[in-house]
């Protein structure tokens, strides 16, 4: 089979996990080429380009421990994944090294802790939004991940300190 042999291929329907995370990480990856070029309130651009490198990173973070290596000494030069940093179809999609991809994590969530938005909004927790408590949250999973429990435990407590109720889904 060819590639455009797709009638031959089996389609159930459902998308993998792998497309599903690169299609966020492309849609991060396009609100942050094109945020500058459009026209809008300052901090709603500020606001969006957080959120942006919120998602690309935690997508990148979920793929390399689905696919890749743990984090260690020994396996950081292990293959990683692609990494995309643009929209591109153009742009190589070798395999970079684990430690790689765990440095753009770390840069992307840099930029996304500058998210100021607070998880409860006139007295409605806003789960399903990007705030301030998810992204410390996240950061303190990436640190214990990384081995660096004072890193964890600062940003544990500051996630914490913003919202510590326990949600019963039930």
């Amino acid at each position: 089979f060819a590639l455009w042999d797709k009638q031959y291929l089996p389609d159930d329907g459902r998308e993998t996990f792998w497309s599903n995370e690169y299609k966020k990480i492309f849609n991060a990856n396009l609100v942050l080429a094109y945020l500058d070029k459009v026209s809008g309130f300052d901090a709603d651009k500020l606001r969006l380009k957080a959120d942006a490198h919120l998602i690309r990173a935690y997508s990148y973070w979920e793929l390399v421990n689905t696919y890749s290596l743990p984090y260690t000494d020994a396996n950081k030069n292990e293959p990683g994944l692609p990494i995309k940093l643009g929209t591109s179809f153009d742009e190589p999609i070798a395999r970079q090294p684990i430690s790689a991809v765990y440095q753009q994590i770390e840069e992307d969530l840099k930029e996304a802790l500058k998210i100021t938005t607070p998880l409860v909004q006139n007295g409605i927790a806003r789960h399903w939004r990007a705030n301030t408590a998810a992204v410390n949250g996240f950061a303190a999973r990436y640190y214990l991940n990384r081995n660096d429990y004072t890193k964890a435990l600062q940003y544990a407590n500051t996630a914490l300190s913003e919202y510590s109720t326990l949600v019963d889904y039930n």
